[in-house]
């Protein structure tokens, strides 16, 4: 899981690095922090859905705190320069870019599909 995190910040920290030179680390952390969260709120909504199990932990307060944990984790990870560098030439010899980039956008918008398609079965029957 921590090579398929790396790569999408890394695919974020390079598109951002071009357009905004200021803060493409934020940007990147902010966004990454997102997905993972849209993937929990998926996998809760899933068992919700599916197993009937109704998680009381996850109330609406907690739900706003999970983005912003998960954004000072990703940050503290990855501002550091010799992470990025790293994480840079691990992923900037590959073959395909434009794929690879293509799919790290289909996982971005599947798992927000996953939360409306989830929330509309079970709010519509």
């Amino acid at each position: 899981m921590k090579n398929l995190f790396d790569y999408i910040f890394y695919k974020i920290y390079s598109f951002y690095e071009k357009k905004e030179r200021d803060m493409p680390i934020y940007i990147s952390s902010l966004l990454l922090a997102l997905v993972i969260f849209l993937y929990i709120l998926g996998f809760v909504n899933s068992l919700d859905y599916f197993f009937n199990l109704e998680f009381t932990l996850f109330r609406k307060d907690m739900l706003l705190a999970i983005p912003f944990i998960n954004f000072i984790i990703i940050y503290v990870r990855y501002r550091q320069k010799s992470i990025i560098r790293r994480i840079q030439k691990k992923f900037s010899s590959e073959t395909n870019k434009r794929i690879k980039g293509f799919m790290v956008l289909a996982l971005i918008l599947f798992s927000i599909f996953l939360n409306v398609f989830l929330g509309y079965l079970k709010h519509s029957y």
